[in-house]
């Protein structure tokens, strides 16, 4: 009688599955980055303290996984469009930022759609709907270089339904005509600089690409 109560027994609790927010930082370490990598990663990390400290849904903690990866540093191996990962997701934050805070500038072409491809390729992003995919990268010089065009990544990223946000290091409209806002939009990101002369961030907004489409036309 015990065993067919306890077989016919319905547990009065929910099990509460706990999120994920996986991000993958994606750094550019050419030689262009000189004087702008430092505050790259200083930004890199604020962002990233930022998302230890949220909350979801319920006031439950999500685990967060962060991933690294450089690119641009013409030692790396040209097969894989000099890329490479430094780590993949962890959650030890002590370690991530061991890792950023070494990266250092040394040469190389910077090729965008490589990056954003391998990452997407490469690591373990879970697969379950309540987990918060993200990209970021981040660098400068035109974003089109490379075998592997932003496009194919962007398809990428949307079936395994990861956001690609795009920051590029300089002015915001140099960043344009450079088509940094390009992965942003096709990946449902967003597009965002870091100007190293400018005193305060803009916040962007849904309607700068069409601000700039009009702005060009008149």
């Amino acid at each position: 009688v015990l065993t067919s109560l306890a077989l016919n027994k319905k547990p009065d609790y929910k099990k509460r599955v706990q999120p994920k927010i996986q991000a993958a930082i994606l750094l550019d370490v050419s030689g262009s980055m000189d004087g702008l990598i430092e505050q790259a990663k200083a930004q890199l990390w604020n962002m990233v303290s930022t998302m230890g400290k949220a909350k979801c849904t319920g006031d439950v903690a999500p685990q967060i996984e962060i991933a690294l990866y450089e690119y641009g540093r013409s030692s790396n191996d040209i097969k894989l469009g000099y890329v490479k990962k430094i780590n993949g997701f962890i959650s030890d934050l002590d370690s991530l930022s061991q890792n950023l805070f070494s990266l250092k500038t040394n040469g190389g072409d910077e090729y965008c759609g490589q990056v954003i491809y391998s990452s997407l390729k490469e690591l373990q992003w879970d697969a379950a709907p309540e987990n918060y995919k993200v990209i970021f990268i981040v660098g400068n010089e035109d974003f089109l270089q490379g075998n592997i065009h932003y496009a194919q990544s962007c398809i990428k990223a949307k079936q395994k339904g990861v956001i690609v946000n795009t920051i590029y290091c300089g002015d915001k409209m140099q960043g344009i005509a450079e088509h940094w806002n390009l992965a942003g939009e096709c990946g449902n990101g967003s597009y965002t600089n870091i100007n190293q002369n400018a005193k305060e961030e803009e916040i962007p907004t849904p309607y700068d690409s069409m601000i700039y489409v009009m702005n060009n036309k008149l």
